[in-house]
């Protein structure tokens, strides 16, 4: 044990230092038109972001978890570059407090329905299931067991629902609210049809044996890209390349392994 929380302890000194890594190398290597992108953000903002905030967040309860989500668009878009001209974002965090705050009513309705209905049916739901045939000092342990495993489904079900809906929200939110010099970019993700392709996506890998991830991770990406576009203010074009240097691959290698991905 002790070895193992040293070993997170180095992780967690480590890990923000190379996910700013990755961000330069990932946006140094990605161009258009023939010009490059590039990420300016110090490494000491990346770890109040990565490493403070959430260490914040586990202390609050998840209670700083829209501000954290805000930090990290925040430091990640307002630090990108595209030649000589730079994003910016100008949300602020009481959006991203609006829509925790609607997904955790969704969550607690979606929860209360089940415990309600439970609750008034409970005599039926005993008769049906056949309690009556079971000894009574069992009754107590069978009813806890159905409880459980009825929670456990609902949870997948609202996972499998809100999950589509906050991800249209949270990627309309912040797209919506980018922008690149004086043009802005546009999203328009429709929960329902996001619902749609995650849902389909699943009942394909499921029925393959896996074989369609592939096919759903593209048909998913696709979707949320051709959802997206650019308002110009004025001609593109305009922007100017601007000479750098070769950037580490250190971190793409790192934050891969760790299966991390703060993609836009």
């Amino acid at each position: 044990p002790k070895l193992a929380l040293i070993a997170i302890a180095l992780a967690g000194a480590v890990l923000p230092w190379l996910i700013v890594r990755s961000f330069c190398f990932k946006l140094h290597y990605s161009s258009y038109r023939g010009l490059r992108f590039s990420f300016r953000g110090t490494t000491p903002q990346g770890y109040i972001t990565f490493l403070l905030m959430p260490v914040l967040t586990l202390v609050s309860l998840y209670l700083l978890a829209p501000l954290t989500h805000w930090k990290i668009k925040k430091y990640q878009h307002g630090n990108s570059w595209f030649g000589d001209t730079r994003f910016g974002f100008d949300a602020g965090p009481g959006e991203f407090y609006t829509m925790y705050l609607k997904l955790f009513a969704l969550i607690l309705l979606g929860l209360a329905i089940p415990i309600v209905f439970v609750i008034a049916f409970k005599a039926q739901l005993a008769s049906a299931i056949g309690l009556a045939h079971i000894p009574a000092a069992k009754h107590k342990k069978v009813m806890v067991g159905l409880f459980v495993i009825g929670f456990m489904l609902v949870y997948l079900v609202l996972l499998l629902l809100l999950g589509p809906w906050f991800s249209a929200r949270a990627q309309n939110l912040v797209w919506n609210h980018t922008r690149l010099g004086e043009h802005r970019f546009v999203s328009r993700v429709r929960a329902r049809k996001l619902l749609w392709i995650v849902a389909t996506n699943v009942l394909g890998t499921v029925f393959t044996l896996g074989l369609f991830k592939p096919f759903a991770d593209v048909r998913l990406a696709r979707y949320r890209i051709e959802s997206m576009g650019v308002v110009p203010h004025g001609d593109i074009d305009q922007v100017l390349a601007v000479p750098e240097g070769e950037v580490s691959a250190t971190g793409v290698g790192a934050t891969d392994l760790f299966d991390i991905d703060i993609s836009f």
